[in-house]
C-alpha cells in the first residue's frame, strides 16, 4: 500500500489503500509537534537557570523522592537508562546532582539533588506551571482533564507495544 502524503484538506479514508495520507490529521504528527513547541518553550524560559527541557522531569521527580536509584529514575521517567545516564552525567557536571554507590548493594547507584539543584525548585516549577497554562489557554477545566485524559490513554496503548 503506498500512501501519498500530504497537507492538503482532502476527503479520503484511510481504510482505501489509494488514499491520501494526512500529515495534518496525523495523532503521531500532532504530538510530535506538541512536544516540539512544549520542550522550546520550557528551554526558553530555564535556559538562563542551565537546565533543559530534557532535565526537567528527572528534576520533578528528584523533588518529590531524592535519593532513588538511578535504575527507578529512569523507570519513571520512562527513559532508556543509557538516555538517563547521559542525561544525569551532565547534570553531575553542571553541579545540580551527584551519584552516589549505596553502600548496602555497592551495585547500585542513588541519585541526590545538590543544593544547587534543590534551590532551582522554587525557580522551575513556575515555568512548567505556566507553559502548561499558556498550552491550555481558554479551555475548561473539563476539556484540560479530558485531554489529559486521552494523552494518557494514547500512552497506555503505545506503552504496550
Amino acid at each position: 500500500m503506498n500512501y501519498i502524503v500530504t497537507r492538503r484538506a482532502k476527503t479520503t479514508h484511510l481504510t482505501d489503500p489509494t488514499s491520501v495520507f494526512l500529515i495534518d490529521e496525523s495523532t503521531a504528527h500532532l504530538a510530535t509537534l506538541t512536544a516540539r513547541f512544549f520542550s522550546k518553550a520550557l528551554n526558553t524560559r530555564m535556559s538562563s537557570y542551565g537546565v533543559s527541557s530534557g532535565q526537567l522531569p528527572l528534576l520533578l521527580h528528584l523533588w518529590e523522592d531524592n535519593g532513588i536509584s538511578q535504575k527507578d529514575l529512569s523507570r519513571r521517567v520512562n527513559i532508556e537508562e543509557p538516555t538517563a545516564a547521559n542525561t544525569l552525567n551532565r547534570m553531575e557536571r553542571d553541579g545540580l546532582i551527584e551519584r552516589k554507590r549505596n553502600p548496602l548493594d555497592r551495585r547500585e547507584i542513588r541519585v541526590h539533588l545538590t543544593e544547587k539543584g534543590e534551590s532551582l525548585k522554587n525557580d522551575i516549577i513556575p515555568f512548567a506551571k505556566e507553559v502548561n497554562s499558556l498550552a491550555t489557554h481558554g479551555m475548561s477545566p473539563e476539556d484540560k482533564k479530558r485531554l489529559n485524559s486521552l494523552l494518557a490513554y494514547v500512552i497506555s496503548r503505545l506503552a504496550s507495544i
